[in-house]
């Protein structure tokens, strides 16, 4: 593989997305922009597509059906996504959207890479609000992503602090960690900023957060968030001290991009200040392949 990669996180405000034609002018300008940067892989947020519920021919839906309805914009969405992936040979981690297979409903992650199907991973974990309101099922396992430059998986916000996950992606050489998220308090962005940055640190990969920005009156789903997405690092020689490589500003709607060395992440599971890859407890602590 190769020992570097660009990437890029988009912090996306809900303000400016709230009709299909404006946020597929949104999705296309932030894609090309970072292509102009040399960009291969970008990851949008949790729950992107919602501010799609705002307009007044929605407003008479109870909430579970609204889901609904935004699920059924996933085909033109990503029909656009999958075009700008291949047009610009880049890996679009297309935040989650809300989507239903049978008489289940889901937030799914889709994930494009060029020149392959769309991966689609499901969040695992469903938080009181999304099971109360939506009644939405979790996913039955976490998937890997074989991108042309780094193993990749996807761990959609409430899933990122379940530590357990840790094992699974350690035993299958994870290199990056891409977590979409949506939160509406700081309390939220911590819990998720703050368990992305241990696993950053648990699996010695790259972890790349996305969220949410802006509000909507009126729209119960969008109401308010609160977001500083980051790209974090392991903690050791050759990284930010801190474990922090780049940070948006605070509640912005920006781009924020980065060059990962891959090389440095595969040379620290070996010989690094820790290795975790070596001194995991397989005794104390069985692997969850149960996952994939």
């Amino acid at each position: 593989m190769d020992e570097s990669i660009k990437v890029a996180s988009v912090q996306f405000d809900v303000q400016s997305s709230t009709s299909l034609d404006r946020l597929k002018e949104k999705l296309e300008n932030f894609i090309s922009t970072a292509a102009s940067y040399g960009v291969e892989l970008i990851t949008f947020p949790e729950y992107f597509t919602l501010p799609l519920l705002y307009s007044k021919k929605y407003e008479s839906f109870n909430l579970e059906a609204r889901f609904e309805v935004v699920a059924n914009f996933n085909k033109e969405v990503h029909g656009l996504v999958k075009v700008l992936s291949e047009r610009y040979s880049m890996t679009v981690i297309c935040g989650s959207t809300p989507s239903c297979k049978l008489k289940a409903k889901y937030n799914s992650s889709y994930c494009f890479v060029p020149g392959e199907d769309p991966v689609i991973q499901p969040k695992l974990h469903i938080t009181p609000f999304e099971k109360e309101t939506w009644a939405l099922s979790g996913g039955p396992h976490l998937k890997i992503i074989n991108s042309p430059k780094a193993k990749i998986a996807i761990t959609i916000c409430y899933d990122v602090e379940f530590p357990g996950i840790s094992n699974f992606l350690l035993e299958n050489e994870i290199e990056i960690i891409a977590v979409p998220y949506c939160t509406d308090t700081k309390h939220g962005h911590h819990r998720v900023n703050d368990c992305a940055k241990a696993r950053a640190i648990e699996t010695q990969s790259y972890v790349i957060t996305s969220g949410l920005v802006g509000s909507i009156e009126n729209l119960p789903e969008m109401d308010i968030h609160f977001a500083q997405s980051s790209i974090y690092t392991p903690c050791d020689f050759g990284f930010p001290k801190d474990g922090i490589l780049n940070q948006a500003e605070v509640n912005s709607e920006q781009l924020i991009i980065s060059e990962l060395d891959l090389r440095l992440i595969r040379s620290i599971r070996e010989n690094g200040s820790v290795t975790p890859y070596k001194d995991k407890r397989a005794d104390l602590f069985p692997g969850n392949n149960n996952l994939i």
